[in-house]
């Protein structure tokens, strides 16, 4: 007899399986749950697909007004501030004064170098004088000499041509005795002797004539000396008057600068407000350092930033910023909006941006921004913005859908295979 691990009941109980599979129905709070799953799920790529998120660029800069600032600077040459005229806040007008610089320089002998050469300078403008007033008289007596020598020969050249004249007579005289003497000689009335004596009178008369001839030339030769140099004499005169004029008036434009250096006056180049004044009297100055500054009149303050190359591509004019200002913490009093107006053509380097209130490692452009309000609302009050805050501000780049910022690891990685 065969032996079962089984009760034979039981294995009767198997025969009567049922029918086909077996079908597993779930739960009513199954088929909720899995519901809501699928709804969460689809919300949620909806929401990533719908949603955009702006792409910013924080920069800096800092707040100067759209006409600029006009600073203030003295002379090339050192000095001392003997005055300021103007005080910090005031409104001045354009050529106004603003400070009188002393320049005097002390020597190691302890004398005032500019005092020692405007003496020397005025000791050479009173000789320079004295010698264009003797240059007038000696050509006042020059041509009046000249003048008297001029009448003097022609009155001689008068004297020479009478005496040539009375001299041509006694010559023709004489010449009409000798031919008498050789015809009475000729006849036997005369002697050889009285005849030649005759002769001899008539050759000694044609030297003298002779003589007077040529003392003739020598005064007409004197007579136009004499007026040719009445003729140049002027022109003589005037250039060296113009001469000695032009070493005066070198030596009084020279005198003038000293007295320039010594204590001249800064004026403002441009109506508008006094800010920085950061000098007091008797100060000495410094070159390249400004004295004070002046914001122009009528004045806009606008906002200027330094955009990274990196981030420049998608800037342009109206785009929207949000501004925080370094002096006015944001957690506190909030963030103000501006707007781009105008953007550079070409970039700024490190080493060429000096003595900006904001400095940069990279080449940048330079971003001009309108402001929407100039001032600030602290502790119930509207408080100015002034000109060389430093700030920062998002620029808006761009806008992306969430999932595009979920994936942006993986396009960049698709985008350098």
């Amino acid at each position: 007899m065969s032996e079962h691990l089984f009760r034979s009941e039981a294995l009767e109980h198997q025969k009567d399986r049922l029918h086909g599979e077996v079908l597993l129905r779930p739960s009513i709070s199954q088929s909720l749950l899995v519901i809501t799953l699928v709804i969460f799920v689809s919300a949620v790529v909806g929401w990533l697909v719908t949603s955009k998120y702006a792409k910013k660029e924080t920069v800096s800069g800092w707040l100067e007004p759209n006409s600029g600032i006009v600073r203030v600077y003295s002379n090339a040459n050192a000095g001392k501030i003997k005055q300021i005229l103007v005080n910090e806040g005031e409104h001045v007008a354009k050529d106004q004064p603003l400070a009188i610089i002393n320049g005097d320089r002390i020597l190691s002998n302890g004398e005032n170098l500019e005092e020692k050469l405007l003496r020397e300078y005025e000791k050479q403008k009173h000789t320079l004088e004295r010698q264009l007033s003797r240059s007038e008289e000696a050509y006042t007596l020059r041509r009046i000499d000249i003048t008297q020598q001029l009448n003097a020969s022609k009155e001689d050249l008068e004297q020479l041509k009478k005496q040539i004249e009375t001299l041509e007579k006694r010559l023709t005289l004489s010449s009409q005795r000798s031919q008498s003497f050789k015809n009475m000689l000729a006849d036997g009335n005369i002697s050889k002797a009285e005849f030649d004596a005759t002769l001899e009178q008539e050759l000694s008369l044609q030297n003298e004539k002779q003589a007077l001839q040529r003392s003739e030339v020598n005064q007409k030769n004197r007579i136009e000396q004499l007026q040719n140099q009445l003729l140049i004499q002027p022109t003589e005169y005037q250039d060296e008057v113009d001469t000695l004029n032009r070493t005066i008036s070198d030596i009084a434009q020279q005198i003038a600068q000293l007295h320039g250096q010594r204590a001249y006056i800064i004026r403002a180049s441009k109506a508008g407000k006094v800010t920085n004044l950061q000098v007091t009297e008797g100060q000495q100055t410094v070159a390249n350092s400004p004295l004070m500054s002046i914001v122009p009149s009528n004045s806009v303050m606008q906002a200027k930033l330094l955009v990274p190359v990196r981030a420049a591509g998608f800037i342009k004019p109206n785009q929207t910023l949000e501004i925080r200002y370094d002096a006015f913490p944001y957690q506190k009093f909030g963030l103000y909006s501006g707007q781009v107006s105008s953007v550079s053509d070409s970039i700024l380097l490190p080493n060429e941006i000096n003595g900006l209130p904001v400095q940069t490692q990279e080449p940048v452009y330079l971003v001009n921004a309108k402001l929407h309000k100039d001032s600030i609302n602290a502790f119930g009050q509207q408080l100015s913005l002034k000109s060389g805050m430093t700030l920062s501000a998002d620029v808006k780049l761009k806008d992306r859908t969430l999932l595009e910022w979920l994936f942006e690891p993986l396009l960049s990685i698709k985008g350098k295979i």
